[in-house]
């Protein structure tokens, strides 16, 4: 589950990346602009992908899923601060990290909504 989830996170980035070096526009747009999806789309696709795939407790794995996303991000960002090595502004980093705690929260209620609607078809059946 999780090295899917961790390929799903690469995956999707490579895909912005790539699709946003062929748009025509100037190099810091683009940059700010793939920061930005990348932020959301990476840990959306970390959540869902890992979830999907997982036999049973879909739902438990996508909380996982966040909460390991998460200490990650603040991982991330601790050692940001500490080397006080960026190429963008900290509240960048910081605001991009909250986007992707929330594409990661929607995920998780994603699949808690596939799996109530699964059982409710289950027994109404």
């Amino acid at each position: 589950m999780l090295p899917a989830a961790a390929a799903a996170f690469i995956g999707v980035q490579l895909i912005i990346g790539v699709v946003n070096s062929l748009v025509p526009l100037p190099e810091k747009i683009i940059n700010i602009f793939c920061q930005f999806t990348n932020s959301i789309a990476g840990p959306f696709a970390f959540v869902i992908v890992g979830a999907r795939i997982a036999p049973t407790f879909k739902y438990y794995v996508s909380i996982f899923l966040t909460v390991v996303y998460a200490i990650f991000s603040a991982i991330l960002v601790h050692l940001s601060i500490k080397s006080q090595d960026f190429a963008d502004p900290l509240w960048w980093l910081i605001t991009s990290v909250i986007l992707g705690l929330f594409a990661a929260i929607f995920a998780c209620s994603f699949i808690k909504a596939e799996e109530t609607k699964k059982y409710s078809n289950e027994f109404t059946e």
